[in-house]
């Protein structure tokens, strides 16, 4: 699989807005799980951020120290425009051309919701990476099960078990649920080094 052909699809023709119009159970079920950490003033990035909805829910949860990656600049754009009052801090980049950059341990949470699932085999290297850069938690969200294409036919979904991946790079998961609301398919799995 072309890595640079599922970076424009993300890049160029996915629409932010319909991200923000998502129901809020996925957000509060992600704000909950932070929460029961039990961090003080954590600092907090979310691979693939979109137009801002995850993390405008920690911000009203009283989580200031957030960060955003995100590929799509119109999603950047609205995450600005939507909430002007929450001050995150959004890298615009798709995750493989600026986490090798990152600096190890320096986020107390990293989390996903829907992202790895897109990453193609080629990828694959940045879950180590994502390792590197987490100091405590690591939250993934995603569908482990499905295999999806687009009208094109081009593949945008990859099976895998992120328990096996993240334990087998030395994180321990401590916590797994089915998500929540609309996310019928999906898992929520918390790990801590």
């Amino acid at each position: 699989m072309d890595v640079e052909a599922v970076h424009s699809h993300w890049r160029d023709k996915h629409d932010p807005y319909r991200y923000l119009r998502v129901k809020p159970e996925r957000t509060e079920a992600l704000v909950g799980c932070i929460n029961a950490l039990k961090l003080d003033m954590p600092a907090v990035l979310e691979i693939g951020c979109n137009a801002g909805r995850n993390l405008f829910g920690l911000w009203d949860a009283g989580y200031h120290d957030l960060t955003g990656i995100e590929i799509n600049l119109s999603a950047i754009s609205l995450m600005r425009e939507s909430r002007p009052d929450c001050v995150i801090a959004a890298i615009p980049h798709a995750v493989e051309d600026i986490i090798k950059t990152l600096p190890s341990r320096h986020w107390d949470v990293v989390f996903t919701m829907a992202v790895l699932l897109h990453l193609p085999p080629a990828s694959e290297w940045v879950f180590a990476e994502m390792v590197r850069i987490c100091a405590h938690y690591l939250i993934t969200i995603e569908c482990e099960t499905s295999r999806v294409k687009t009208a094109d036919n081009m593949q945008i979904h990859w099976q895998r078990n992120y328990q096996a991946i993240f334990e087998n790079m030395g994180m321990k998961q401590v916590h797994q649920q089915e998500a929540p609301g609309d996310l019928k398919k999906y898992i929520l799995r918390v790990f801590t080094k």
